[in-house]
């Protein structure tokens, strides 16, 4: 978390937990780039600072996440996968991640 809010209590603000999200992708031979954005607080997360002009709610509106995936096609039954997705959550940078994805797909009887 950023220094300003280390000491103040961080609370999910809906109970559900969901969060309403805009994305999208686009492909370009071998890659795919998506984007997603959230409208609301991401998972509920939101916090509440206390200043000399009182209370004042954080939120996480806005949060992005950002990845780009690679399939590379080793034959006509064999691919192997890789990715890499950064996550940041406004107001709430311990929150973030980055993931690495790796993998491999094998097509036999019609199925993938």
């Amino acid at each position: 978390m950023p220094p300003r809010l280390q000491a103040q209590e961080v609370q999910a603000n809906r109970s559900d937990y969901g969060t309403l999200e805009i994305g999208g992708s686009i492909g370009w031979k071998l890659a795919t780039l998506s984007v997603s954005r959230s409208l609301a607080d991401y998972l509920g997360v939101s916090a509440t600072e206390t200043g000399p002009a009182g209370q004042k709610i954080i939120d996480s509106k806005g949060t992005t996440y950002i990845g780009l995936d690679i399939e590379s096609p080793l034959s006509d039954t064999f691919a192997l996968a890789s990715g890499v997705g950064r996550l940041r959550v406004p107001n709430f940078d311990g929150l973030g991640y980055t993931d690495w994805r790796v993998g491999a797909s094998w097509q036999a009887v019609g199925l993938r």
